[in-house]
């Protein structure tokens, strides 16, 4: 018998209306600063493997977006992962302009995001507001673009290997976030 995982999800519809994510764009584009790579818990700046800017929205934004966003992951992941989930890190609010791009990578690793499980992306632009900055996952050697629709969620295991290719025109905005547990993988 073959057991078949679900890699990646995409939402049907849209889990943050078209407004939200407009206010989301003009209250923090102009707030970002260049998005670092962890090195262990050391934020680091590597142009190379991440050339993106980014902001950390506070839970004291909209305690209601978190919860909102906290209980689609929640629901989603009982219908097809089982995660052990407890908890949200950070959401973050991201931009990619022409050239930006992030090599690919895991969610998860050593130091703090090593409780993390399942990663969420949430793209705020509309379709034809940037070319380029497609998203790429990878399970073993097949490479899959996953569709990116504003307000549509993505959701994903963190220890899926993915990347951003990169913006060749216009701008990319992005939430992303990850829910995680008290201890590594269960």
């Amino acid at each position: 018998m073959e057991i078949k995982l679900k890699t990646c999800l995409t939402s049907v519809e849209a889990i943050l209306p078209v407004d939200v994510c407009n206010t989301l764009i003009a209250q923090f584009q102009g707030k970002v600063a260049q998005a670092t790579v962890l090195d262990g818990d050391n934020p680091t700046l590597n142009k190379e493997t991440r050339s993106a800017k980014s902001l950390s929205i506070p839970l004291e934004y909209s305690p209601e977006l978190y919860a909102g966003i906290a209980q689609y992951c929640q629901r989603v992941n009982n219908e097809n992962w089982q995660f052990k989930l407890e908890d949200m890190d950070h959401l973050q609010f991201l931009c990619y302009e022409i050239g930006d791009k992030y090599n690919y990578h895991l969610d998860l690793g050593p130091g703090k995001n090593m409780l993390r499980k399942l990663s969420i992306v949430i793209p705020l632009s509309p379709i034809g507001a940037y070319e380029g900055g497609e998203l790429l996952v990878k399970i073993g050697e097949k490479e899959k673009s996953v569709p990116l629709k504003q307000g549509h969620a993505i959701l994903f295991p963190s220890y899926i290997l993915h990347k951003v290719t990169p913006v060749t025109k216009g701008q990319r905005f992005m939430l992303v976030g990850w829910m995680k547990g008290k201890t590594p993988f269960r």
